[in-house]
């Protein structure tokens, strides 16, 4: 009987903890995250979803290679871009850097209102084209996650892309916005993931992740800034609620007429070479730039060597 009134103090214990335990621990929110961070962020408001974007006019008078469209990976933002971006503009492109909601500096607050990812960029795009009077197509570039979300938005819209950079990614090859549910959208676990994730995202772990990532040692300047907006409250949560309120665009094959440019770091251990190279089997006519020394991230380790993939006529 003792044993009995033990297992069922213990077993109290345990739903008290697990179940009723995270709701009474604090956890901050935040709505519209609305950092200014950068001389040339500026944000929009695309059907209730605030978004974070920076953008940097053409340096180069001689030449123009026009618009491009840059679109980070998981866990990424517009900083992720920072080494390609004064390449670009030397080169004669003018180039607009997104952060896509849960990410960066844009919403954390996700839920059924938010807009498809490839969707919010068309809006920015459109928006974009009316500020500036230039309604060309855009070159539009991702890296590994955005590079989906690129592909995607170049399937469904294909008038509005005139070139497809795929950066160690592949179209139809990303996390959140798949509508998935189950387990890991519960409120109970995101609640928890959003308790826990404040001693997870921490500087030594991201900096493990991105030595990982580069294929050496980063420097104190790139662990802060992928750190920085990590650390937004609700970060976690938000990402989590992608995949209960995200969804994917409808599947719309690449024209064969667009030109598509897969760059890839032969030495990423994060998405192989081997889906790169299954993707160029299935679309033969697009070119590739493999990268030898570079690991999942060449537009940060190898971005002069990146540039061979956007050069223009």
């Amino acid at each position: 009987m003792k044993l009995k009134n033990i297992l069922l103090t213990l077993m109290a214990i345990f739903l008290f903890s697990f179940f009723i335990l995270p709701w009474l621990i604090p956890v901050s929110h935040t709505g519209n995250v609305d950092i200014k961070s950068f001389p040339e962020s500026q944000y929009i408001s695309i059907y209730g979803t605030n978004i974070h974007y920076r953008t940097w006019p053409s340096a180069n008078t001689n030449k123009s290679c026009g618009k491009v469209l840059l679109i980070h990976g998981f866990s990424g933002s517009t900083f992720s871009f920072r080494k390609l971006v004064p390449l670009l503009t030397r080169a004669g492109y003018s180039v607009t850097a997104v952060d896509l909601p849960a990410y960066g500096y844009s919403d954390r607050n996700i839920g059924d209102h938010t807009l498809p990812d490839p969707l919010l960029c068309l809006y920015l795009m459109l928006h974009l084209n009316k500020e500036t009077k230039d309604f060309s197509p855009w070159t539009l570039a991702g890296h590994s996650m955005g590079a989906s979300v690129a592909g995607e938005l170049a399937g469904a819209y294909p008038k509005i892309c005139r070139k497809l950079i795929l950066i160690d990614g592949v179209p139809a090859l990303r996390p959140g916005n798949a509508g998935t549910g189950g387990l890991l959208t519960t409120a109970l676990f995101r609640r928890w993931t959003n308790i826990i994730g404040k001693w997870i995202i921490q500087e030594s772990r991201v900096q493990k992740l991105l030595e990982s990532a580069y294929g050496h040692p980063p420097k104190p300047e790139d662990v802060l800034g992928y750190l920085t907006p990590l650390k937004i409250p609700n970060t976690p949560d938000a990402i989590l609620k992608k995949f209960r309120y995200g969804e994917k665009m409808g599947f719309h094959p690449l024209p064969d007429t667009l030109s598509v440019t897969l760059i890839w770091g032969e030495k990423d251990t994060w998405i192989p070479p081997s889906v790169g190279k299954r993707f160029l089997g299935e679309r033969p006519q697009s070119k590739a730039l493999w990268i030898p020394e570079a690991g999942h991230c060449p537009m940060e380790t190898e971005a002069e060597k990146c540039m061979e993939g956007f050069v223009c006529q």
